[in-house]
């Protein structure tokens, strides 16, 4: 189903009144081909390879000749707000997803993920365009170690976390237009061309627990994106510089943390 919105949205009509012109959208419809290979290397190191193939068909586009797709929705924070929808679109999604992982054993664990994959539509125009989701690559990488400390079993516990992501893809901005219109006018003739910046973050969380008869403390420091990357959150036209803003996602930040467990 489409998001329930959707079927309400109430389009003006030549008379002046309004009509539910997308309450007959019937489902986005799809395809799907997975290929698995799951294997455990050893008592504790599981390696899993997958490939698949998905078709979508049936997807919510407009009428008239136009770059627009429900599958481009969930890009932006509100909500659609497109009448007269047909279900005309195409959309495909395929790729190659690789994950080893060893569970925690012999006081250390690791989890790898990478995925390749490509991600594209076609509106009602029927032009091929990336999704805003085609970011192309994933890879995060998970890793922890132990440490017995003295003869009470205290533990020492090292956790590390890399996260890496290609850019999202964006419609560019029309300049010329918005200088004149004095807002933000995109260009939906390149809509979704633009791809950003590729994501990076890197955690280390570095933790003491000491254990007692009756009671543990434990004590740690998460030092999230500690390399202080920038992230490219939002941007946005400004009228009065012509020029792109660009706010960006968390920064540089400690977390002491501190748990007494009865």
């Amino acid at each position: 189903m489409q998001p329930i919105l959707t079927y309400f949205y109430q389009t003006r009509q030549p008379d002046s009144s309004y009509a539910l012109t997308n309450k007959n959208l019937g489902f986005t419809r799809s395809h799907h081909l997975v290929i698995s290979y799951d294997r455990m290397l050893t008592e504790s190191v599981r390696l899993k390879l997958e490939a698949y193939h998905q078709w979508l068909f049936e997807v919510p586009v407009d009428q008239t000749p136009s770059y627009f797709s429900m599958l481009t929705t969930g890009n932006d924070f509100g909500p659609v707000n497109r009448g007269n929808l047909v279900n005309g679109g195409t959309g495909r999604n395929y790729g190659l997803e690789l994950t080893l992982e060893k569970f925690f054993s012999n006081n250390y664990y690791f989890l790898a993920t990478i995925l390749l994959f490509n991600s594209t539509y076609r509106g009602s125009d029927g032009v091929e365009r990336n999704t805003p989701f085609n970011n192309h690559y994933v890879v995060n990488l998970l890793t922890g170690r132990e440490f017995r400390v003295g003869r009470q079993g205290n533990v020492l516990s090292i956790n590390w976390k890399l996260t890496t992501a290609g850019g999202k893809y964006v419609t560019p901005v029309n300049r010329s237009a918005s200088a004149t219109q004095h807002q933000q006018v995109d260009d939906y003739n390149q809509a979704f061309s633009s791809q950003k910046a590729a994501y990076f973050r890197t955690d280390l969380k570095l933790g003491f627990k000491i254990n007692r008869r009756r009671l543990t403390h434990e004590y740690a420091l998460d030092l999230q994106n500690f390399t202080g990357h920038q992230n490219i959150f939002m941007q946005a036209y400004n009228p009065r510089t012509n020029t792109i803003g660009t706010a960006y996602q968390q920064g540089f930040l400690p977390i002491p943390f501190y748990r007494l467990t009865f």
